[in-house]
């Protein structure tokens, strides 16, 4: 999951931008009076003429305007900003990180305006914290502004407009998956969305950055990921009616293994090109097995990995639950051996984000309850329970009965 992430030397650079748009700034003067002070004429007692300049109280002289920041001192607001949203984000303070963002987008707006760059990162942080919080609606607003700002200022095949069509694809699976008042068409309309979003931002990223950048790698595993959200959306919604069926289309043999090979292609990518800090915890070179990948040691290829193991959990869930068995015989499937690679992937991208974010990280809590849903699967309710755990210590919840809660409600 990618936010934009506002710093100094990206606010100096978007000054540049700043100055291609507005090539002819106005300069303006400040004109300053002699004096300021206020004055009254009086007669002297004695007998020469005299003018006597004095100052009036103080309640007659209007308040003193406070300067405003200088640009300097904007950019150093929205720095600090910037570390704050890092902050709540990493400790899953979605609230106050919203607030945050919502302060760095109005200090974007007035200090370099609707259309600059740094604004649409500012929309992108918005985006995120709503969408984390639930706020489908205003999270995919303030990415429609991002998507539209970048198509105004760097242009449309640009890596920054890639993002934010990444962001609205991650933004439709994840409003899939989570919002429970969708119906069945709704949730196969927007995941059919987000494949849209993802081959556009694939097809971007790998023009402007190449097949073996973490950005490119991310869009194809999220493609991938939701290819085969689209045959499982159309196979769970069958007593919907055949309208919803008709709506989707027909889904073969074929788009599965077009769905595998994204996915199993980005992790592929990932390990042979390993970018930014990598971790190891031995068997670099993975097993003999060809069904088998190597392990995860960077950032990027935990990402991938996390998304295959969903994909062969969800696949070992259809097979085992019957809703693929004509697909599973032909394909040899079986169910213990999907849930077996997908327990292998999964603890590869725990330990490397565990390593790289921490314990308490979203995306580090996230493969601990994908892991613990495996466990689960598999009949290993002990393992399931001590990952439930983790879970409820990172973020320091107490795990309290529903009757003694009651009870102390009562008083």
């Amino acid at each position: 999951m990618r936010h934009h992430v506002i710093t100094r030397n990206a606010i100096r650079l978007s000054q540049r931008v700043n100055n291609r748009f507005n090539p002819k700034r106005p300069i303006h003067f400040h004109l300053t009076p002699r004096s300021s002070i206020p004055i009254r004429t009086l007669t002297s007692k004695s007998t020469k003429n005299e003018i006597i300049v004095t100052k009036t109280s103080a309640s007659q002289s209007p308040p003193p305007t406070p300067p405003e920041d200088t640009a300097k001192e904007k950019e150093d607001k929205l720095h600090h900003l910037q570390n704050e949203i890092r902050l709540h984000f990493h400790n899953a303070d979605y609230s106050r990180a919203l607030a945050s963002s919502e302060t760095s987008l109005a200090l974007s707006l007035s200090h370099f305006g609707k259309r600059h760059p740094v604004t649409a990162s500012s929309y992108n942080n918005v985006g995120l914290m709503n969408k984390m919080l639930g706020n489908f609606s205003d999270a995919r607003e303030n990415y429609h502004s991002a998507l539209r700002i970048y198509g105004d200022t760097v242009g449309k095949d640009h890596e920054s407009y890639a993002a934010a069509l990444n962001n609205l694809g991650n933004l439709d699976r994840f409003e899939a998956r989570h919002d429970e008042s969708l119906t069945g068409l709704d949730r196969m309309r927007l995941v059919d969305s987000a494949v849209e979003y993802f081959e556009e931002a694939l097809r971007i990223r790998e023009a402007e950055l190449g097949e073996e950048h973490p950005y490119a790698v991310a869009s194809r595993s999220h493609l991938g990921g939701a290819l085969a959200a689209q045959l499982l959306e159309s196979s769970s919604s069958k007593e919907e009616g055949k309208k919803v069926l008709r709506s989707v289309g027909k889904f073969t043999v074929e788009r599965w293994g077009r769905a595998e090979e994204h996915l199993r292609g980005a992790l592929l990518t990932a390990v042979k090109n390993p970018r930014g800090q990598k971790v190891t915890r031995g068997n670099e070179g993975g097993n003999d097995d060809g069904n088998t990948m190597p392990e995860a040691q960077t950032y990027s290829a935990a990402g991938a990995a996390q998304n295959l193991a969903v994909f062969l959990k969800m696949k070992g869930d259809a097979v085992s639950g019957g809703a693929f068995r004509k697909m599973a015989e032909r394909m040899e499937l079986d169910a213990g051996d999907l849930y077996g690679e997908a327990k292998g992937l999964y603890e590869s991208a725990l330990y490397v984000r565990n390593e790289l974010c921490g314990s308490g990280h979203p995306e580090t809590i996230a493969t601990k309850f994908s892991l613990a849903e495996l466990y689960e699967a598999i009949g290993d309710s002990s393992k399931a329970d001590e990952l439930r755990k983790e879970i409820m210590d990172d973020y320091e919840v107490d795990e309290v009965d529903a009757e003694e809660h009651e009870s102390s409600k009562r008083g």
